[in-house]
């Protein structure tokens, strides 16, 4: 029973038209599939993650695809990041389409084609892709194959009745023989039609569950180039002009002193994958057990995330901000630096690993923190990034372990400062302790700081003075002619502010000694002996046999202190001196 399907197909075409398409642009398909398409004169349909081109090992390059375009093939759109489209928001599939095929169109390829990742497919979906200048977009499924969709239709119409949901067999896995292949090819001969068939990886070893071996594909094309139908690309069948590029809306970055991080607390649940916060990823790379769990144990709110390590000989367990396009990502600014923060518990030490988005969409490791000792109580790690790579457009990043042990986190933050420090800095911050123990990198600041201060501490020291002996402050002042008035105080030796000077010191002051010393008196022996009296006015100053005193430093000599600042002098002076 084939169906209305099969009668749409037959009365639109009697020849069957066979689309070769390959999706995600993996690197096998150049080296496998290519020169066996070149060898037998035919060509295919390639859809593209245009953020995974010459970055991920086992993705094309841009010269290799330049290769297969100029070889009669077509380049088609598979977004920038093959996410599942229907489990993002309108906005992030947006940028995903119409990003993907601007990229291509800035790359040099006429784009009027796509494939949905994953085959997930809704009505916003096909508005969008239309939206972003496509003239079809592909799914898979809906046409029948010795594993699926037994009652559908075997070919889809030409031209399809919805060309931006068109109908295709599942793509092929590594379960299909040659007969299989063969079978959906058939089938379409008979009724007419359009079967686009679906590659992914061509790879010895069932190096993927959609693979199939190099020898079985060379087996089907040379079997295919012998059979009455028609080899084209989805371009040949489907038409229409190219349309020129359409900008999606972009995520702007976090205000200055703004967290950047979605669903920082973990509190949100992933609608789609199950015990998964949203907007963060699980992650386990190299060789190791590795399991993640949410606890209620949290440092703030109601849930935190545990990282398990059960067995480990390489690689690392991670909890990061999902690598997308920004939905989830922090937008960034080129140039800028952040701070990462995050409260964690936990039995093995960790640290900060980070990647940023290039402009183009594609995701890079970029630097990764100094390690966090392990702690049995919420300790909170900072550490502030060097500057953002040139070109970096948004963040990635989280707490990552190494060895076997567990750790629990929560309540990651990350604030762009804008400010280039001297040098990056981590910090760890225990409320046990209720302190901040700074591991500072910049240790040649540190100890250039030290080095000024001991030096201005020094050069204080030696400008200090001994102050006249005296009674205490606030004692009754005795009079000159007592038995306890002061006695005579020898001058000091000549150095310093103490220098012998010449000429002789000038009459004393018209307002009276400092306050500390009683009126002249030579019966109570002062002024000192060796320091004749004072002179009248023009009368010559005789010789002074020793250093004369003076209660001045030299660069106040000449100008004292007026008498409502006496008591002010003398107290910045008597501090100096404890």
């Amino acid at each position: 029973m084939l169906g209305p399907f099969a009668a749409a197909a037959h009365a639109a075409t009697t020849q069957a038209v066979v689309s070769l398409t390959f999706d995600d642009g993996d690197e096998d398909q150049y080296t496998n599939a290519f020169p066996v398409l070149q060898q037998h004169g035919l060509h295919g349909t390639f859809y593209i993650i245009t953020g995974f081109v010459g970055d991920n090992s086992g993705n094309m390059t841009l010269s290799q695809l330049h290769s297969l375009y100029n070889a009669g093939n077509e380049i088609g759109g598979h977004t920038v990041l093959h996410p599942d489209l229907a489990e993002v928001s309108a906005s992030e599939a947006t940028r995903e389409i119409c990003d993907g095929r601007s990229t291509l169109l800035k790359w040099g390829f006429p784009v009027t084609d796509f494939a949905y990742p994953y085959a997930d497919i809704n009505s916003t979906l096909t508005g969008i892709a239309q939206h972003c200048g496509f003239n079809s977009a592909r799914g898979l499924g809906q046409l029948e194959t010795p594993y699926g969709c037994q009652k559908c239709a075997p070919a889809e119409s030409i031209p399809s009745a919805t060309p931006y949901d068109l109908n295709a067999p599942g793509a092929v896995t590594d379960q299909w023989t040659l007969s299989d292949l063969e079978s959906v090819v058939t089938q379409a001969e008979s009724s007419g039609g359009w079967v686009p068939i679906t590659f992914h990886n061509i790879c010895n070893n069932d190096c993927d569950p959609y693979s199939v071996s190099p020898s079985l594909f060379s087996s089907f094309i040379q079997w295919l180039s012998t059979q009455p139908v028609s080899v084209k690309t989805v371009r040949q069948v489907v038409g229409g002009s190219v349309h020129p590029a359409v900008s999606a809306p972009q995520v702007s970055p976090a205000a200055s002193g703004a967290n950047g991080v979605v669903n920082p607390s973990l509190e949100t649940v992933s609608q789609y994958a199950s015990r998964v916060p949203y907007c963060w990823t699980h992650i386990s790379t190299g060789t190791n057990t590795t399991s993640f769990t949410e606890t209620s144990k949290a440092h703030t709110g109601s849930v935190a995330e545990t990282m398990t390590v059960s067995s480990y000989s390489s690689g690392q367990a991670r909890l990061i901000t999902t690598q997308d396009l920004g939905q989830c990502a922090p937008a960034a600014v080129s140039g800028n630096h952040y701070s990462a923060s995050a409260w964690y518990h936990g039995t093995v030490p960790t640290q900060f690993a980070f990647w940023y988005r290039d402009t183009i969409g594609g995701w890079h490791y970029w630097t990764a923190s100094p390690h966090f000792p392990a702690s049995s109580g919420w300790t909170r790690a900072t550490w502030t990034t060097p500057a953002a790579p040139t070109g970096a457009t948004a963040l990635s990043f989280g707490l990552q372990i190494s060895a076997v042990g567990t750790l629990t986190l929560d309540d990651y933050s990350l604030v762009g400062s804008g400010i280039s420090p001297a040098s990056p800095a981590a910090s760890l911050t225990s409320p046990s302790h209720g302190g901040t123990l700074y591991l500072i990198v910049g240790i040649v600041a540190v100890v250039f700081l030290a080095i000024v201060i001991f030096w201005l501490l020094r050069v204080r020291a030696r400008r200090r003075r001994p102050m006249p002996s005296g009674p205490p402050r606030g004692s009754a002042r005795p009079s000159p002619s007592s038995a306890s008035a002061y006695q005579p105080v020898p001058p000091p030796p000549a150095t310093g502010y103490w220098a012998p000077q010449s000429p002789p010191l000038p009459p004393p002051r018209p307002y009276g000694p400092p306050p500390h010393r009683p009126t002249a008196d030579p019966g109570a022996g002062y002024p000192p002996p060796s320091r004749p009296p004072a002179n009248t006015r023009g009368a010559p100053s005789p010789p002074v046999s020793g250093p004369p005193w003076s209660p001045y430093p030299p660069d106040r000599q000449s100008r004292p202190y007026p008498p409502d600042r006496q008591d002010r002098r003398d107290r910045r002076w008597t501090d100096e001196s404890d």
